[in-house]
């Protein structure tokens, strides 16, 4: 199969990609037909597709409800952390990271949005260094995905040539505040974090609805039908 074949909808305006993000896990829009060969004999196959952000952050939540509601946290805080990550690259309108870096993408966008904002506590809040990379939330989102922790030890020499750091793992909750600190650790309600993600959706779209320039919707109609839309089922004629 050709990797490169993209599927084209009937309505390729901007504004019906802004659509996509308002389908929830359980909603989806067939795709036009399109010919393929079953046993040996061409078939048409019209294709279900999902908004990949809403089925993402659908399953973390399924995620929780497992087991009784004691829930399975860290595939809902994997996927959760991938959604986000998404979103931060739909905003951009690239899957590039040209001059820049995909830590900053990630840590923009999170700080714009105040339903995450809030969970992305400086780690190094006694340091100098203006970097955008002590937050909470791209630490943890690195522990989580590269190595199934959520151990966090970030250190580094400041602009003043002084050593910062932090060190020590992130507990995992589902009741209780939103995100909280004694002094040695912090706790992050895995539950609210989740349903923050999901919230944020509507309001990217709005921010994504407001931008006029066609170069800037083009590029983010593109990352959308590249990441933004997966096909889950089909129909054979």
């Amino acid at each position: 199969m050709n990797s490169n074949i993209r599927i084209e909808f009937d309505d390729d305006s901007y504004e019906f990609y802004m659509k996509i993000l308002t389908l929830d896990s359980q909603e989806y829009v067939h795709g036009p037909m399109m010919p393929a060969f079953s046993n040996g004999f061409p078939v048409r196959i019209r294709q279900n597709f999902y908004c990949t952000l809403s089925l993402a952050l659908g399953d973390a939540n399924r995620c929780l409800e497992a087991q009784n509601g004691k829930g399975i946290l860290f595939p809902a805080l994997m996927l959760a952390f991938t959604a986000i990550d998404l979103m931060a690259k739909i905003e951009s309108g690239s899957s590039e990271v040209k001059g820049d870096s995909i830590g900053s993408r990630f840590d923009r966008f999170v700080e714009k949005y105040d339903r995450l904002k809030k969970y992305n506590a400086n780690l190094l809040e006694n340091s100098n260094n203006t970097s955008q990379r002590k937050g909470l939330l791209w630490q943890l989102r690195n522990a989580i995905l590269h190595s199934f922790s959520t151990y966090i030890k970030f250190n580094y020499d400041n602009k003043q040539g002084n050593s910062s750091s932090f060190s020590g793992s992130v507990a995992l909750v589902q009741e209780g505040p939103d995100i909280a600190y004694n002094g040695s650790q912090y706790y992050l309600n895995i539950k609210s974090f989740v349903n923050d993600a999901l919230k944020t959706i509507p309001d990217m779209r709005e921010n994504l609805l407001r931008i006029t320039s066609e170069k800037r919707r083009n590029n983010i109609k593109d990352v959308i039908k590249n990441y933004g839309i997966i096909s889950i089922g089909h129909s054979i004629v």
